[in-house]
């Protein structure tokens, strides 16, 4: 049974505080039933492994044309709390690694040490001090740190960045993201302007 019907299309809306006029947008429609995804659940699961790490579920292969991707699903997946904020061990994982590690569980023991080493005590206290020391080098204060999983070409890919300012929170990201993709029914125009009225409206 189809429990749930999603969109997805090339359409791109850009908000500078108005909404542009949109031109004709050319749609592909997958459907899927809630039951058939199990890969926000295995996350969530795995998240519980590290009480202390801060979670975020991306998903590289909807990129946006301002160069940025939002989550898997529509959504961060936030798992644990202040997010890269100073002091807060922070992972995010691209939504590959995931699908990887259910399909493959040589690799998920693998991942899950890797987790374990990467958000250990003495690992983020020296990625803090590097931090700090990189701040001092560009003059600006660099307390925020952030490590990225994804898999390229079925290998594993790993990065560490620092910032001077924490990830937005979702509803955060909602009101100062350049650009973003909504689905809507091509068929239907009344219901796709009434879609996207709604989406303003949610954005306030």
């Amino acid at each position: 049974m189809i429990s749930r019907v999603s969109a997805d299309y090339n359409l791109k809306i850009k908000y500078n505080g108005f909404r542009n006029e949109i031109a004709k947008p050319v749609f592909k429609f997958t459907m899927k039933s809630e039951k058939e995804d199990t890969t926000v659940s295995y996350y969530k699961d795995m998240c519980k492994q590290f009480p202390d790490v801060a979670f975020t579920l991306d998903d590289a292969s909807k990129i946006m044309d301002h160069g940025a991707f939002y989550g898997y699903d529509g959504s961060m997946n936030l798992v644990g709390e202040n997010y890269t904020e100073p002091g807060q061990k922070s992972v995010r994982i691209d939504v590959s690694v995931i699908k990887k590690m259910q399909a493959d569980p040589e690799f998920e023991q693998e991942m899950l040490q890797r987790l374990r080493d990467v958000t250990s005590d003495e690992v983020y206290q020296e990625n803090t001090k590097e931090a700090a020391k990189c701040g001092i080098e560009i003059g600006c204060s660099l307390e925020c740190i952030e490590y990225y999983f994804t898999m390229v070409n079925d290998e594993l890919h790993f990065s560490t960045s620092y910032g001077e300012y924490p990830t937005p929170t979702q509803e955060e990201d909602y009101n100062v993201i350049p650009g973003a993709f909504i689905d809507l029914p091509e068929e239907d125009e009344d219901l796709a302007k009434t879609l996207l009225d709604m989406y303003d409206e949610c954005r306030g």
